[in-house]
């Protein structure tokens, strides 16, 4: 779920789309005007059976949309700061702020 949210947040972003809530976040990016070939498709897969590889599905579907500014590296070090390492400063995930 987190995964879904956060790739979902990064399409929005890169549309400059205002995220309103997860409630919301399917419409939002039906309404997207630039959105990866087949990304909502890979989100229901990764959110109907959860797993390794519907993970890297979705992953490969947004990384290959555009250059973004980390590599797969440097996201995942900045997710494990962000979040994993959050109960060290005593602050809340990003997600959650």
């Amino acid at each position: 779920m987190h995964l879904a949210l956060a790739a979902a947040r990064a399409v929005l972003a890169h549309n400059r789309i205002l995220f309103r809530g997860p409630k919301y976040v399917s419409e939002m990016l039906r309404e997207a005007p630039e959105a990866p070939t087949g990304f909502a498709e890979a989100i229901d897969a990764l959110l109907e059976r959860p797993g390794v590889q519907a993970a890297d599905g979705v992953l490969s579907t947004l990384h290959d949309f555009r250059d973004w500014p980390l590599d797969r590296a440097d996201a995942l070090s900045r997710f494990v700061e962000d979040n994993e390492l959050a109960w060290l400063t005593g602050r809340l995930p990003p997600e959650y702020s």
